[in-house]
This record gives structure tokens, sequence and C-alpha cells, in this order.
């Protein structure tokens, strides 16, 4: 993959412009105020939630089936409209339902304007509207300025806020999940202003996003939206509009446009009718499992997590302590922006379990390798900066961070991440009243058509059912009939532990090159890991161990005086196996029907750009999260999220690119293209697959 210039291809975006006119924010880029200062919140309840009615319609959700109502906004500006919504909806919708709310943001506002900006609208401390106020929540989690999509879940996972950054449009049309806005906002700055944002490419694709029956509300009134929008196949009414305002525009789908994105492999997986009991097997108590059993069950599902050990994060998840470990590059592929992603979403996600003592948020600092890595590292700060969540540190700098004497000029240094204690972590996450757990070894997965249930048994005894089943079990996760062609690669991973007493100091942070440092826990640190392709067995070997030093000492002058008397004989540490992937992404989404696959898309190994409308075959209701490989404390928490709102078919939180990136099929797709269809020979004949 070629490297871009980081000039060229910025990830951070540039902050809004805000000048302040005593507390009341003005854009001067676009030449108009944020909001009124006297009245604009009643202003957002006025022209989106009274316009598309919906207050009356979160009434009529279904307590008892978990909906999940959706809403989508063009232009997040400070919030308002947003957190009056999301108070709104805590205060009259049912108590199972949940609101998605999904905004774009071109110019996001930095952290202390955005904190500035909602201040006025916080509710006094004796307010009733304090129980809802979501303002404290969104200030601790909002996202740096990265483009991309930014989950945020709030109110004990009731609201999920999907930010947006980067151009309205090209967001839009990259959300995975066709169908599913139930409302729009359109907001942003006057089409006059901001004309970007109003026009009828977004107009097409908002008619393409919508359910059936959906509805838009918008402040403005100008002739070219409301053509726009009737084009698209929106109704339109004019409306009083708000205070001094003459007019306002509302309306609602009523005829889809052909629906351009044509069915393809990806599509075709089945989430559960909404009539069905919402009850999931998760077999695997690793990281991944755990994430996805403790994402179940905030969604009201009842959970049975099934692992052959008795206490969870046993196996490759089972190191005394995980770093989450940034691997950023120059590259724009799909793996490092993967990477990213869940980077920053972990580093949210964990910070919880860290103020409770499963971990520390001690930041990350990571040395280059060779002169070429520290060019590259310039790089990747610059592309990144201005960021508060990474820099270049340079000189003095490194000793006050790290605690060492370190002979790198510079390194990248993020101070949000940290290490986590898995054992902990895992109980943590599985102690949720939704989830209960079972130890038995799972040798067969049915599923029961009639009742719509999968059936696990042990050696023939029954274990567990339910209505969705989620294989999470590591390196174990291919070895049922339905995923036995699954290309996983187990990769031996040995850590070795050192004394504190054994040190002259100790790292305060993390430190990471080729291998890893992590500060003392217990008295004891971590050093990783071997990669070891060639070893099934899971006995410590002195040989790993002192690969697991040479990498340190190799990395930096000072570390090699730190750890240059130790010797690998007789330390303790731990071994096990990842398990990774051929193109090492995880597996994230439903389990293909690979038989049906191979006949359904023969045609690609004749031709593998012919294209016909055909979706995949998947068998039903069962999923998986595995081949999280060596990053699995980093990819868990995004990924889980990613899978259940797959389980639901809600909006994912990652592009549609990404998300196909991930998914369990993309292999038989690609083997189908490339006639490589030899592991598939002992479920289909040659003839049958050509």
């Amino acid at each position: 993959m070629s490297i871009q210039n980081s000039s060229n291809n910025p990830a951070t975006l540039e902050s809004a412009q805000v000048d302040w006119r005593g507390e009341l924010p003005w854009s001067p880029q676009f030449d108009d105020v944020y909001y009124n200062l006297d009245n604009g919140r009643a202003e957002s309840e006025y022209v989106f939630i009274q316009h598309n009615q919906l207050v009356d319609r979160w009434k009529l959700l279904d307590n008892d089936h978990y909906p999940v109502f959706t809403i989508a906004e063009t232009g997040f500006g400070t919030g308002l409209n947003f957190l009056t919504t999301a108070q709104t909806f805590l205060a009259n919708a049912p108590s199972s339902a949940r609101l998605q709310f999904i905004s774009t943001e071109l110019y996001p506002l930095d952290n202390a304007d955005l904190k500035r900006a909602l201040a006025p609208w916080q509710p006094k401390p004796d307010s009733s509207d304090q129980n809802h106020w979501l303002g404290d929540q969104l200030l601790d989690n909002y996202p740096p300025r990265v483009a991309g999509h930014h989950l945020i879940t709030m109110a004990d996972g009731r609201i999920e806020l999907l930010l947006l950054l980067g151009d309205a449009l090209t967001s839009l049309q990259q959300l995975a999940g066709q169908k599913q806005v139930h409302a729009w906002f359109l907001d942003g700055f006057t089409p006059d202003k901001n004309p970007s944002i109003w026009q009828p490419a977004l107009y097409q694709c908002m008619a393409e996003l919508s359910a059936p029956g959906a509805t838009f509300s918008t402040f403005s009134s100008a002739s070219e939206v409301r053509r726009g929008l009737l084009a698209a196949g929106f109704s339109t009414e004019k409306a009083p509009g708000f205070g001094k305002k003459r007019e306002m525009l509302k309306g609602q789908l009523h005829s889809s446009s052909p629906d351009t994105n044509r069915l393809e492999w990806y599509l075709g997986q089945s989430q559960l009718a909404a009539d069905q009991s919402r009850s999931a097997v998760v077999i695997g108590a690793g990281i991944g499992g755990c994430c996805a059993a403790n994402a179940l069950a905030r969604r009201g599902y009842q959970v049975t997590v099934i692992d052959r050990y008795d206490q969870p994060a046993q196996a490759g998840s089972g190191n005394l302590q995980a770093v989450l470990y940034p691997k950023l590059s120059l590259r724009t592929d799909q793996l490092p922006e993967i990477n990213l992603a869940s980077l920053l979403f972990a580093s949210r996600y964990y910070r919880r379990y860290w103020q409770a003592g499963h971990g520390e948020q001690c930041g990350v600092l990571v040395l280059p390798e060779s002169d070429k890595q520290l060019d590259e590292f310039s790089q990747i700060a610059a592309r990144h900066a201005p960021a508060e969540w990474i820099h270049l540190a340079e000189g003095e700098q490194l000793h006050k961070l790290s605690g060492l004497v370190l002979g790198s000029e510079q390194a990248l240094w993020f101070e949000r991440l940290g290490w986590l204690q898995p054992q902990s972590l895992c109980k943590a996450l599985l102690a949720h009243p939704n989830i209960k757990r079972i130890c038995a070894n799972v040798t067969e997965c049915h599923y029961h058509s009639a009742d719509q249930q999968w059936q696990l048994r042990e050696d023939q005894l029954a274990i567990a059912s339910g209505s969705q089943l989620v294989l999470a079990c590591g390196i174990d996760s291919d070895k049922f009939c339905q995923t036995g062609q699954l290309p996983f690669r187990p990769i031996r991973g040995q850590v070795t532990h050192l004394s504190t007493q054994q040190l002259q100091s100790t790292p305060r942070c993390a430190v990471c090159a080729e291998g890893y440092i992590a500060p003392a826990h217990e008295q004891q640190l971590t050093l990783g890991a071997s990669y070891r392709h060639d070893s099934s067995d899971t006995e410590l070997k002195e040989s790993e161990h002192q690969h697991n030093l040479e990498l340190m000492r190799r990395s930096d002058p000072g570390l090699e005086q730190l750890l240059a008397d130790i010797s690998p004989c007789g330390l303790p540490g731990r071994a096990n196996f990842r398990a990774t992937t051929p193109d090492y992404l995880p597996l994230v989404g439903a389990v293909p029907n690979i038989p049906d696959m191979l006949e359904r898309f023969a045609f690609l190994g004749r031709d593998a750009k012919q294209v016909k409308p055909l979706q995949g075959a998947y068998h039903p209701h069962l999923f998986m999260l595995a081949g999280l490989g060596s990053r699995g404390f980093s990819y868990a928490p995004l990924m889980s999220e990613l899978l259940v709102s797959q389980m639901e078919g809600s909006v994912a939180p990652l592009p549609r690119e990404l998300c196909n990136a991930l998914h369990p099929a993309r292999f038989v797709i690609r083997d189908l293209k490339r006639n490589r269809l030899q592991r598939y020979a002992a479920l289909r004949s040659e003839a049958d697959l050509v």
C-alpha cells in the first residue's frame, strides 16, 4: 500500500470558528448564529420534536419489543438538538426503547467551545430535567476531531449518538444499514450560507436511508429545499415558523425512489422478528465474548455465556495485563482505518473500567523501531494535529512521561490509552443481571427451525438454547460444522513477567516498540510478546523469554541498559494462542452458509467482475466475533457494537466498506473470484463448484 502525504490527507478536521458575542456563539464562517440565546431550546423543540410528532410516536413504541427509534440530523453544531431530543425521549418513551441519533458535522466545535455553548442550557441542580440531561456525558465522551464515524453511548445504553465527522453527504452515503431512519432534522446554517448541505443529492440519500413513513422537519422554507425534497419522494407542507420566522417545512416520505444499492453478497443475514424472544447464547468468555454479551444485555437480551473454563478470560485473553497498543499508519487502507476507529472507541469505552480499578489509563508511549519509522511518526503526528489524544513527544518529555531514562529522541504519546487487567475486567463485563454463565465445552450447535431456537450440546447433553447464537471462542470458533471452512490461524504468544525488584526503575506508562512493557501490577511487569506460527503447546519456553527481552533491548538504548542484567532462565510468564485471519482483520457478523454461497456465486469463478443482483446465504441467527488476533482488547468494544447492530438491523457504527471488510463471508467471495476452492472440497465436488 502506498503511503499518503500527510498534508494532503489530514485525519483531523478543522475546528469550527466561533466568535463569542457575550454568551452567544456566532459562526464567522457562515455569518450566522448557532442558536438563539433566549429560546434556542424552545426553537429546537418546536421545529424538530413537535413537527416530527416525536413524543406521540415514541409513546406508541412497544415496551415489550425493545424498539430502536432512529433520527438523522444534518449539522450537529453545539449538540443542542441532540441533547433536547434525548432528554425528551428519556422522559416520554417506554423504558425499553432506545434512541439512535445520527448527526453529521464538517466543522466540529472544540471541547472548550462546546462546553461554553452548552452551559446556558444546563438544568439547575434541583430541576427535574436534571435527571435526563446528558450534557455532561456528551462532554466527557466528545470525540477528537478525527474524520469518520464516532459512536457514543449514554444513559446506560438507551441513547446512542453516532457522530459522523466529515462532509454530510459523503458521511450519510457511507452508512451501513439501509431504510432505518424514522425522522430527519434538516439543520445547519441556511441554504444561502451553507449550500453544500442543501443539495438534491442529499435529499435523494435521505430517501434511500428512510424507513417507510419517515418524516422530516426544517427551519428552512426555501423553495429550492422544497423542490429537492419533493423530487426525492417526500411530501412537503409549510408550517408557521418559530418566533419571528414566518414559515418552516415539514413532511413525510410518501414514495421511495428506486433502490440504487443493488443486492450484494453481504446482504441477506437474518434478524429476529419483533415478536420473538430476546435470548442469545454467546460461546466464549474472553474479551470478545464478554464485550458481546455485555452489549446484548444492555439492549435487553437475556444472555447465556458458555465457556469451557470456570472463570472468564482464561485462554487467549488471560494474560496478567493487556496493553492497548496503538498501531497507526500513514496508509489509507482498511486495516489502519479500523485500528484507529477501534482505539478511539476503546479509549472512551474503558474509562469507567479504569476508574473502577480494572487497569490504568496511564498513557502509551510508542518508540520508533527505525529512522524510517521516526520520519513516519512525525508525519502521523502532523496528520492528526492538532489533537489532544496524540502528539509527538520529544527529549525530556520522554522521561517525564515514562519515568525511564530513554535514548530515543522522539516517540508518539497517546495519553488516553493504557493497560487493562483482563480477568477482573471480563468479570465486570459479565456482572449484568441479564447475563448468566455456564461452564461447559460445546461440541454441537443445531438450529431448530420449528421453534427458531439454537440448541447447544456437550457430547449429546443439552446445555442451553437461545434465539440467537454468537461464536466468540477464539481459536475454537472454527470447530463447528457451520464454520469449519473459515480461515483461522492460531498463533502462539508468550509474555514474560518481571518482578519490580529485578529493575532499577519501572515505567509509569506502557512503553511499546516491537514489543511492549507495561507498568507494574501487583509487583509484576509484563513484557511481550512472542509471535510463533510453528508451535502448538502452551509450555513456557526460555527462548521466547529471551526473544521478549531482546525486543525491548533493541528498541532503545535506555531499555537495553535497564534490562541488561535480566536472564531469561526461570522467568515466569504465560503462553496461549491468538486467533488471526489471513488479512489480520476480525470476523464480525453473520456466518455464511458456505455450501449455498458457493453454489449461488459460482459464476464469480468464471468472471470475477460479473455482477448479479443476489443476496448472500447465511445460517439463521448465527453470528460471529472472532479473529481478533493480538488486538483483542482494542478491537472488542467497537466490534461488539458492530455485531449487535447487525443482529438488530440498526445502523452500524462503521462505514459500509469497513463493515464489509470485517464480514465473515468475505473470504468465500475472494476464494470464488480467485478459484481457490481447495478448502471447500469436502463440502462440494469440484463439478459443483464450477
